[in-house]
């Protein structure tokens, strides 16, 4: 249950990702093709970061990976945020994609090591399906945000639920 709230804000992050990198990027007046490349270039920089991820995991441990994880992305929001211009679109994402890269592995990697020797399948479901509800609750928490305040609400909601899953783990 103590590591469910810290997986469930990786996955509102990760899941959010996805909504508020484009929805930013049209808020800002970026071009589309712009959004688009920069989306892909962050998930090039996220996928860059997949061996050294499990190497610092294995090294130094799980929260080696879920506190920068837990930091960066929300980092990378603030940047765009705070910098609110193509560059500091550009530059954000970024961030946010080297952010989720630090925890490339690390819902499953913590999810086996919390498994006990007997029934390891069912609590892998069940951690599977707990980190899920983050993944389908983001969105909402986005949109539900963008349409009561504004898309920057959104951003810094999601960013403070980093920070706060940061703390909490």
């Amino acid at each position: 249950a103590i590591m469910g709230i810290g997986i469930n804000a990786i996955a509102i992050l990760r899941a959010n990702r996805n909504v508020i990198v484009p929805l930013w990027g049209a808020f800002l007046g970026v071009d589309e093709t712009v959004i688009t490349a920069t989306f892909t270039v962050s998930a090039l920089v996220d996928s860059i970061m997949f061996l050294a991820s499990g190497g610092l995991m294995d090294k130094h441990g799980r929260l080696a990976a879920l506190i920068p994880t837990l930091t960066v992305m929300p980092a990378g929001i603030i940047i765009m945020l705070a910098w609110q211009t193509v560059p500091g679109f550009v530059v954000g994402a970024c961030v946010l994609g080297l952010g989720n890269g630090f925890g490339a592995g690390v819902v499953m990697t913590t999810g086996a090591d919390l498994s006990p020797n007997q029934n390891k399948a069912d609590f892998l479901g069940l951690w599977q399906a707990i980190a899920n509800i983050g993944t389908a609750a983001g969105p909402f928490i986005a949109s539900g945000m963008t349409h009561a305040i504004g898309v920057s609400a959104s951003l810094w909601t999601t960013a403070g639920i980093g920070l706060a899953g940061a703390a909490w783990v």
